[in-house]
């Protein structure tokens, strides 16, 4: 599980820590596409729950710093300069973006995993993935 709550308190230690795990669970999704994941060709319960994580890890960050501003202060050569990150103007797109491959890999796992006919592939979290990808199908439109 990602427990970054549990390492970092705080609005602004919270922003940095999402910056740093958008990042690197970016790349694991990247990494599971070129593997073939998620478009019918491989499927594993390991991959699935991954999936589920990044999901809620994605969707809970999203509502978490919604509107957030967080001050950051930049020093080089003696000189520092504070900075204004505004969560909704320069994150959310990638935020949502973040949501809306995780969510579409997720689905496409759920269906290669029923294309199988192996129960034994069927997630017990399956209803609240489908829930998560319903309501983020509602809100795009």
């Amino acid at each position: 599980d990602l427990r970054i709550h549990q390492v970092f308190k705080g609005p602004p230690a919270f922003f940095f820590s999402w910056l740093y795990t958008w990042n690197r669970l970016r790349m694991i999704r990247v990494d599971y596409t070129l593997q073939g994941f998620g478009s019918g060709t491989h499927v594993s319960l390991t991959c699935i729950a991954i999936f589920e994580r990044m999901a809620r890890f994605h969707l809970s960050s999203d509502h978490e710093l919604q509107g957030q501003v967080v001050p950051y202060v930049m020093s080089t050569a003696g000189l520092s300069q504070e900075f204004k990150y505004e969560f909704n103007k320069v994150y959310r797109k990638n935020s949502l973006e973040a949501i809306r491959e995780t969510l579409t890999m997720l689905q496409g796992l759920y269906k290669a995993a029923y294309a199988l006919g192996d129960p034994s592939f069927v997630s017990p979290h399956e209803a609240q993935g489908f829930g998560f990808i319903l309501l983020y199908l509602m809100d795009s439109d």
